[in-house]
């Protein structure tokens, strides 16, 4: 056997593997990837969220702006104890006289539309007679509430505008429709019989982005005067 077999032969065999340095080097690292794609995944997680959340509310402020045209477009004085089409307006509250489904069938009755405090967008509806006016959002003796669009509405103040004979003046002021440069006019509202269509405004929010939803309804049945 030659010499240098021999020195080869007589060398220690080092062992194969990581060393502890190496290993507490790749845990740190595989943690610092493991968190960031946690991270990534929460933020994702989120957004996809409030997304569906925002997008669910403005499907709901499309059915709600449907159902409201229906009603607003079936307004008549039929209802006992109505004179005019719209009983109440305010930018933030309308009480319309129309016909309601029910079990028995169609009948006349009111509906109101209003924000609560929370954000929902309710309609109320009454059938019992006399009339009774509706209290604060929600509230009013006789009336049965139900919610359109819950949580996010921001439009309680311009949640309605109305166009009404171009001579008409209310409160020491003409009315106003909204235009591009005053979207929200001042709340110079006219007498309900006055009135000739409805402007509805659903804005939604997340808390991050708002949706909006628009739409103006003519009044068929609207007195001449």
């Amino acid at each position: 056997m030659s010499a240098a077999v021999r020195r080869a032969a007589s060398r220690p065999r080092r062992d194969e593997g990581f060393t502890l340095v190496e290993l507490l080097v790749t845990m740190a690292i595989g943690t610092i990837v493991l968190l960031a794609i946690l991270g990534a995944s929460d933020v994702l997680g989120r957004t996809t969220n409030a997304s569906s959340r925002l997008t669910n509310a403005q499907e709901m402020a499309r059915r709600s702006v449907r159902v409201m045209t229906n009603d607003l477009r079936q307004a008549s004085t039929a209802s006992a104890g109505a004179t005019t089409p719209l009983v109440q307006l305010s930018r933030s509250q309308l009480v319309v006289a129309t016909v309601l489904d029910s079990s028995s069938g169609p009948q006349n009755g009111w509906v109101v539309y209003c924000v609560d405090g929370s954000g929902n967008l309710l309609r109320g509806t009454r059938t019992a007679t006399p009339y009774a006016a509706p209290g604060s959002c929600g509230t009013g003796s006789g009336w049965s509430f139900g919610r359109m669009v819950g949580g996010g509405v921001t439009t309680a103040p311009t949640l309605f505008t109305y166009t009404a004979d171009a001579a008409y003046t209310a409160n020491g002021c003409p009315q106003q429709a909204p235009t591009t440069g005053t979207p929200n006019p001042a709340p110079c509202l006219p007498a309900p019989e006055q009135v000739r269509s409805v402007g509805l405004r659903i804005a939604v929010t997340d808390g991050s982005r708002t949706v909006v939803t628009r739409a103006a309804v003519s009044l068929r049945n609207a007195i001449a005067q």
